[in-house]
């Protein structure tokens, strides 16, 4: 994963841990995470974080419901509609659709859903 890939706020993996993009610079990525039950920032140098590959489980922890069946999931307050299978087919925004997007990780559509929605994609903690 390079860096160009990333925003501030973009959840990966880091250590087997999910962390936040917190600043991208030059020289390396700031991210955070929660680590012995408290806030820990790590300025990281030419690491490899991993992308988070999208679930159910993702989508739902992030907002989504189901919408009429285990594959078709929407998000409350916005008209972003997500098709899944092996892999996103299609993603509808404001009754328009998007074919041919193929959106694996959730940085992805994490990126996506803020350019659509001008709002973050963050996970609930409920």
């Amino acid at each position: 994963m390079e860096a160009n890939e990333l925003r501030i706020g973009n959840a990966v993996t880091y250590k087997d841990k999910t962390v936040i993009v917190e600043a991208i610079t030059s020289d390396g990525i700031s991210v955070s995470g929660y680590e012995n039950g408290r806030f820990t920032p790590v300025y990281l140098c030419n690491v490899n974080l991993k992308p988070i590959t999208i679930t159910e489980d993702v989508l739902l922890r992030h907002g989504f419901i189901y919408l009429h069946d285990k594959h078709s999931f929407f998000i409350h307050g916005n008209e972003v509609n997500i098709k899944i299978d092996k892999k996103i087919r299609w993603i509808a925004w404001c009754n328009t659709v998007l074919t041919n997007v193929e959106i694996k990780y959730l940085h992805q559509l994490q990126n996506l859903y803020f350019i659509l929605t001008g709002k973050e994609l963050i996970e609930k903690t409920e």
